[in-house]
């Protein structure tokens, strides 16, 4: 997750939306080129983006320290210890 403002993000992105099991709304910018997920959001909160890091092109700096959605995550992932995780979205 990032502040909107923390980041500059240029060019056309198409959108989409649903409502998600919560009852809220999930939103998606994504390339009307490729269909690559940039970010989603939830339009209530847009000032919060749940960037999709792998469309950085240096993820160097990147140091998780939250995990959502963990109980849909694959076994073989380990997460590392002392990390907040979350079964779904908080």
């Amino acid at each position: 997750m990032i502040d909107s403002d923390a980041i500059d993000i240029s060019g056309e992105m198409n959108e989409w939306s649903r409502i998600a099991a919560s009852g809220n709304t999930s939103s998606a910018k994504f390339c009307p080129v490729c269909a690559n997920h940039i970010y989603h959001y939830n339009p209530s909160n847009p000032h919060h983006l749940m960037l999709k890091p792998s469309t950085l092109s240096d993820t160097s700096d990147i140091n998780p320290t939250i995990h959502v959605w963990v109980c849909e995550k694959q076994d073989w992932f380990q997460i590392p210890e002392g990390v907040l995780t979350y079964d779904t979205q908080p």
